[in-house]
């Protein structure tokens, strides 16, 4: 039976053995990058620099030791970029009174607009009724006028005359200014209107 030479367990052979592994492992990873190995550092170092990392499995790791970024938003002044809930329930509030008032006064000019078209169709309603009236009134004082015209178109001058002064006798009321008695005056004009030739009775 061959006989194979005792295998040494001490340390110095163990450590040994760590180091040719992790030699190789780092060899083979460098040859792989090739020329990006320079971008990562650490990469052209040996096995011992392994040791600058302090052991895990003791649990007895100082955490100022360890060169941890922070997270996002820990340490840099992110963490208060959100306004506290008491605030955001200050800017709803705020909000919402501000949609309630924009509500109110849009509701508020709708109805002024309605009520300015109701006033301008009620004053054109008006206009066009007084128009209508003023119309209709001016149709029957022309007829009257008309009318009272070919009347007094007729007959001599002094029956014109009469006919102005409303005399029909010499009691008839006219509409004299004075109180005088005119009763003579009224029988000359009845005299005259009575006469075809008398002066003036041709015409105007």
């Amino acid at each position: 039976m061959t006989e194979f030479p005792p295998i040494d367990f001490s340390t110095t052979t163990t450590t040994s053995l760590v180091d040719d592994s992790t030699s190789d492992f780092l060899a083979r990873e460098q040859a792989i990058l090739g020329e990006d190995a320079a971008r990562f550092g650490g990469i052209n170092g040996s096995a011992n620099e392994l040791e600058r990392f302090p052991d895990l499995s003791t649990g007895d790791v100082d955490p100022t030791t360890l060169n941890v970024t922070p997270s996002i938003g820990i340490g840099l002044g992110l963490g208060n970029e959100f306004p506290p809930v008491s605030a955001i329930s200050d800017i709803t509030r705020a909000q919402q009174t501000i949609d309630e008032r924009e509500e109110r006064n849009r509701e508020k000019h709708e109805k002024t607009i309605e009520q300015a078209h109701a006033d301008i169709d009620r004053f054109y309603e008006d206009y066009n009724a007084k128009k209508i009236n003023i119309l209709k009134q001016n149709e029957i004082d022309e007829a009257e006028f008309l009318a009272e015209r070919e009347r007094l178109a007729s007959g001599t001058t002094w029956e014109r005359v009469c006919k102005i002064l409303g005399l029909t006798s010499a009691q008839s009321k006219t509409p004299f200014i004075n109180q005088k008695d005119v009763t003579r005056f009224k029988e000359l004009l009845l005299s005259l209107k009575s006469d075809e030739n008398a002066p003036g009775a041709a015409g105007y």
